[in-house]
């Protein structure tokens, strides 16, 4: 196993923290008041819709690395909305979820290096995001391959010269997919809270 990268983040992660607190705290404060009804129900429509714009503020706040390794680029980014994700030549490969430590493995399948394993171990704490990434492949003796497997008989030679087989190279159609699906969900879920504060607004009014 290969150690690629080993960084720490601090600033970014506290950031991070101190939006999702405020945010909760402002969504929290709003309800309470709603039904409470100390104050006009529009500041309490309002508490809560300054809690969801800074909820999409936090969610643009995060931690980014990127890496080159045998002609092929790892990039990790962090998002306290999006989570963990992995991404492999521009395709997202793995994705994390809630919790304080995180492994996401994805191997390499074509190209220089394949069937080598990107893992990236994650210790999420309150103030400090320290990230690890690692490359590990499977070894073998090839002094015990060679004595099990029998040498392969010669290639038959041929009289007209075969056509040199074109390189193959990696698809990120599927990784390209996979992250317009969230950022769509992500937006429907925007737009289905604004038109639900647009909506209490205009009852109350």
């Amino acid at each position: 196993m290969k150690k690629l990268l080993d960084v720490t983040d601090r600033k970014t992660r506290m950031l991070q923290a101190i939006c999702m607190a405020a945010c909760s705290g402002l969504a929290g404060l709003g309800f309470v008041m709603f039904r409470a009804g100390a104050v006009p129900p529009a500041l309490s429509v309002l508490i809560m819709g300054s809690a969801l714009v800074l909820l999409v503020f936090a969610a643009g706040i995060r931690q980014r690395w990127e890496i080159e390794y045998r002609g092929h680029r790892i990039r990790f980014e962090n998002s306290p909305v999006f989570a963990e994700r992995l991404f492999l030549d521009e395709g997202l490969v793995a994705r994390g979820g809630l919790g304080l430590k995180m492994e996401l493995r994805a191997p390499i399948r074509v190209g220089e290096g394949a069937g080598e394993e990107i893992t990236a171990l994650v210790d999420a704490g309150l103030r400090t995001f320290r990230l690890r990434i690692f490359v590990e492949k499977e070894e073998t003796d090839q002094k015990q391959v060679a004595s099990v497997i029998p040498p392969a008989p010669a290639a038959p030679t041929y009289d007209s010269p075969i056509q040199e087989l074109r390189p193959v190279t990696q698809s990120t159609v599927l990784g390209r997919i996979v992250v317009a699906k969230h950022i769509l969900e992500f937006i429907a879920t925007l737009i289905a809270a604004i038109g639900a504060l647009t909506a209490a607004v205009a009852w109350f009014f």
